[in-house]
């Protein structure tokens, strides 16, 4: 349990809305648990997710309109709309306690804040902007606080900022303990193993595109199920035993679904800089919906998973067959290893443990769990300084 705080006004600013990973876990999800303790709380874009969606993904219509130059017309009210809305969203921060922006790029707008407002600004991002944005470090360094998911970004903002927590995002245990009677797993005799991301995040098919072909031509009962893989099939490897469905992108509950559904779910990483600063959500909702993991120890996930315990690790492309065998050849061992899992998850990683964490860095103080889970030592600031060079 979290000491009692007085009620506070919270402000949650996403980049990409609320439909968007970033936006529902980094926030959204905890909404009511704000309300419970009193506190009001609410949940703004940066941007504008429809109308974005529009312009990169449009309908014959609009194809039609861009062939007459529409789609310029249409990014300069987008830009407009925007230029003004972030001036809307300062205006609007006066009258919260807290701001936090949820991966937030602009050091412009964070410059508008603190400028004129007197609230505290908390940065929550958790992977690696600074790769593709060279003033991410602008905004780190101007912000109050910065929370972020993982060790390895906590030693970049350590560099700007020495007020970092170390948090996890919520696995929607909640969500899936309310669906595990309703959605089965198959009893026919087959298997799934599934793989659940994005097309930014696809390339790392090309990690265990081998042991699958070698699995498959071995198992005729396997299948493996890309779930966010996106519809340009360049992006995943051009399999050639692997049979395999896609579903290009997903919704929460189709999330929740399509992971209870699966066997054994898939977490291959690239050993790159990108690929280290992956936190362990993937993993955890894997755990969370019964499916067994079995991931590169690249990252954090490495401090998560025990191989053969709770999930299995797998470091090269033989590692990476061999677990995999283990697991399609004994059904005992899948489910005592999905069952230490979902112990894993109940114990450390509950609706109300993640939002307390949260509030440690939203409110800037140091709480008293009683659980255990985070002490008022691991409440304070990061000041641990990993070697960017390893994983």
């Amino acid at each position: 349990m979290v000491d009692k705080t007085s009620p506070k006004r919270y402000l949650f600013i996403s980049l990409m809305g609320y439909k968007a990973a970033s936006g529902y876990l980094g926030g959204l999800v905890y909404k009511d648990l704000f309300l419970q303790e009193g506190h009001h709380v609410k949940f703004c874009s940066m941007n504008f997710p429809a109308l974005d969606s529009r312009i990169v993904h449009p309908t014959w219509f609009l194809k039609l309109l861009y062939y007459f130059g529409f789609r310029l017309l249409l990014v300069l009210i987008q830009r407009i709309g925007e230029f003004i809305h972030k001036y809307y969203l300062v205006a609007l921060s006066k009258r919260y306690d807290v701001v936090c922006l949820l991966k937030i790029q602009s050091e412009s707008f964070v410059r508008m804040l603190k400028a004129h407002t007197d609230t505290r600004v908390v940065l929550f991002f958790g992977d690696a902007i600074w790769l593709t944005s060279p003033d991410f470090s602008g905004v780190v360094k101007r912000v109050d606080a910065v929370a972020t998911d993982n060790e390895y970004t906590a030693s970049y903002v350590n560099q700007f900022n020495s007020s970092c927590h170390i948090i996890n995002d919520y696995p929607q245990l909640d969500e899936f303990d309310k669906h595990r009677g309703q959605v089965k797993k198959s009893d026919d005799g087959s298997l799934v193993l599934g793989w659940i991301g994005s097309p930014d995040t696809a390339y790392n098919l090309y990690e265990i595109w081998a042991p699958l072909e070698r699995l498959f031509s071995q198992h005729p009962n396997l299948h493996l199920r890309l779930v966010g893989s996106g519809t340009d099939p360049r992006l995943i490897p051009r399999f050639e035993r692997v049979r395999f469905s896609i579903l290009p992108f997903y919704s929460h509950s189709e999330m929740i679904d399509e992971i209870l559904r699966m066997d054994i779910g898939l977490f291959p990483l690239q050993n790159i800089e990108r690929s280290r600063v992956r936190g362990i959500l993937k993993a955890c909702v894997y755990m969370s919906g019964g499916a067994v993991v079995v991931a590169s120890p690249i990252g954090q996930v490495a401090h998560l998973i025990k191989d053969g315990v709770n999930g299995m690790l797998a470091g090269g492309s033989d590692e990476w067959e061999q677990k995999l065998e283990l697991l399609v050849s004994d059904e005992r061992r899948r489910r005592n290893i999905a069952d230490e899992a979902l112990r894993t998850i109940r114990a450390n990683f509950t609706k109300k443990q993640c939002y307390d964490k949260l509030m440690v860095a939203l409110d800037g103080q140091n709480y008293a769990f009683q659980d255990g889970l985070l002490s008022a030592e691991q409440g304070r600031p990061v000041e641990t300084v990993m070697n960017q060079g390893q994983p």
